[in-house]
């Protein structure tokens, strides 16, 4: 199959994920296979519409872009995500929000990100640095304190750290995915659409029922719904084209089994919109609080508990070869201690202080350190 038009035979199955099983496919129309299929006028017709809309957009600027994928299995919503990224040339800015929620054996799974960039400043709200630094909320709201920001909505920063490489990180992949000619790259997943057992139905076109300016086009795919899946389950896909050429909505909907608890049913909608003069909002960030402060408020306390750990340790192993070697335990010990036990670790640094051993780390701008010193028979550790 074409990879330059596989967005137009994959784009249902490529919004879902291939981890489902799947199940015989329904009586369908599907009967062509693709070389049938792509040989339409109405085929051709899409193509070159999509394609001119891509070379429009090329660079991802002036695009809004809008994924929304739910499964359910009958009344009970087993996840639901959202994603939405808006980039606007003119202000060299983008907004991105991801919002998922998902049931797994009957726990809940929540998670959300909203963030953006505008003017040389990342920035995002605190719920999106809890998640970027997989921090508990009692933690942050620790950091916060510290940094003597509690009541900040959002965080700020044009500095190169941890949150930025994340935000830079979506910001090109997104800005990427969301141009070029192979329109296959504006959807999230992957399915076997090239399987010999894959068919498609006639392409049939028709006004928009709510804009008949613009015009849909519907078929249906019947495909082995994952790579390994010998198992069939047919999709219905309708894909409206405006009337200007700068518009796309893509729907998507099919059923399978969800592990053995009945029949899950997927769908899925992706908006694509082209605009060169789109304009974003962003937050007021006068009241946003510089993030390094937070993340040095928030990673020191960690840091100190992972080198008083390892301290611990080095300890232990020092008391060991005192013991055996028949040797007193001094500073020298615990030298050549740290030095063995430490190897592994390139980013720990260790000195020599008065009968005993100086460990100290620094990540994203925070350091620690924690002191071993000898005292007659034992170790005192602690921060210093």
């Amino acid at each position: 199959m074409s990879k330059r038009f596989k967005f137009l035979a994959a784009a249902a199955l490529l919004l879902f994920p291939i981890s489902t099983s799947v199940n015989s496919a329904r009586a369908s129309d599907a009967t062509l296979t693709y070389q049938e299929w792509s040989a339409s006028d109405n085929y051709s017709e899409m193509t070159d519409a999509l394609n001119t809309l891509s070379s429009k957009i090329t660079g991802g600027k002036g695009l809004d872009y809008h994924l929304k994928v739910t499964a359910a299995v009958g009344s009970l919503t087993i996840s639901d995500s959202d994603i939405h990224f808006v980039t606007a040339a003119k202000q060299n800015a983008f907004l991105f929000k991801y919002v998922i929620q998902a049931s797994n054996a009957g726990t809940n799974q929540n998670y959300s990100f909203d963030f953006g960039y505008s003017k040389g400043t990342y920035f995002g709200t605190i719920d999106t640095l809890k998640t970027l630094t997989q921090s508990t909320s009692s933690a942050m709201t620790a950091a916060l304190k510290k940094a003597g920001a509690s009541k900040a909505k959002y965080f700020k920063t044009t500095q190169e750290n941890s949150t930025t490489a994340y935000m830079k990180m979506i910001r090109s992949n997104y800005t990427t995915q969301l141009s070029g000619s192979n329109l296959s790259n504006w959807n999230m997943f992957n399915a076997n659409v090239d399987a010999p057992t894959t068919s498609f139905s006639d392409i049939e076109k028709a006004p928009n029922p709510t804009n008949p300016s613009d015009t849909d086009y519907s078929w249906e795919i019947v495909a082995p719904y994952g790579l390994s899946s010998e198992e069939l389950t047919t999709f219905k896909v309708t894909l409206t084209l405006s009337s200007d050429g700068n518009h796309f909505t893509l729907t998507s909907e099919g059923d399978t089994p969800y592990s053995g608890l009945g029949v899950q049913h997927l769908e899925a909608s992706t908006v694509v919109t082209y605009n060169p003069n789109l304009t974003v909002t962003t937050p007021n960030l006068k009241t946003a609080v510089n993030v390094q402060p937070v993340l040095v408020a928030l990673y020191k306390p960690m840091l100190e508990k992972s080198l008083t750990l390892i301290a611990k340790n080095i300890v232990i192993q020092a008391k060991k070869d005192a013991a055996k070697y028949r040797k007193p335990l001094s500073g020298t010990l615990l030298m050549q201690t740290t030095k063995t036990q430490t190897q592994y670790f390139t980013a720990l640094k260790y000195f020599n202080i008065p009968n005993g051993v100086k460990l100290s780390y620094s990540y994203q701008g925070a350091s620690a350190n924690v002191c071993m010193k000898v005292s007659g028979k034992t170790v005192q550790i602690k921060t210093c």
